[in-house]
């Protein structure tokens, strides 16, 4: 079978202009642009996120997977990684705790669709410093930001 969907959707520039990432994107031109690191093996996710990322005026790199992240680590420097925790070779707990144990000094986000108090208590022992739950409001994202990479968002 095939099936075909048409949906009219506003662009997601004109849909943001009356949010705090327009104002985030616009702050950015007197402050240097944060470099993010955005893991995810669901293409259609990685895509979402790195649009609000690049909204919000951030660099990103992207990674399919914690063994393209880890490479992508040795080479570049972030001021912060969003991280899915389901991802195919090194899930993003391990990724985390491989990240610690290279003594990463960026702080790293948690993405996940669930949002049950064991899952976020186990991501945060893994290393990670806070949690996000898809899908991704971005107004809690761009709070993310802020709180984790004050300096890169000049809001230190």
């Amino acid at each position: 079978s095939v099936f075909t969907l048409a949906l009219t959707l506003p662009c997601l520039a004109e849909a943001s202009e009356s949010n705090d990432f327009i104002a985030a994107q616009n702050d950015v031109n007197t402050s240097p642009h944060p470099r993010v690191l955005a893991v995810d093996d669901n293409r259609i996710n990685l895509m979402f996120l790195t649009g609000l990322l690049d909204q919000a005026g951030c660099f990103i790199d992207s990674a399919n997977d914690g063994l393209e992240a880890l490479a992508l680590v040795e080479d570049n420097v972030y001021d912060l990684a969003l991280i899915d925790i389901n991802m195919p070779f090194i899930n993003g707990l391990e990724l985390a705790r491989r990240l610690k144990k290279l003594n990463c000094a960026f702080p790293l986000i948690a993405v996940s669709a669930y949002a049950d108090e064991p899952q976020i208590k186990q991501a945060l022992t893994a290393g990670f410093d806070d949690y996000i739950t898809k899908p991704i409001e971005e107004k809690k994202l761009l709070s993310l930001l802020h709180t984790h990479a004050p300096r890169a968002f000049g809001t230190v």
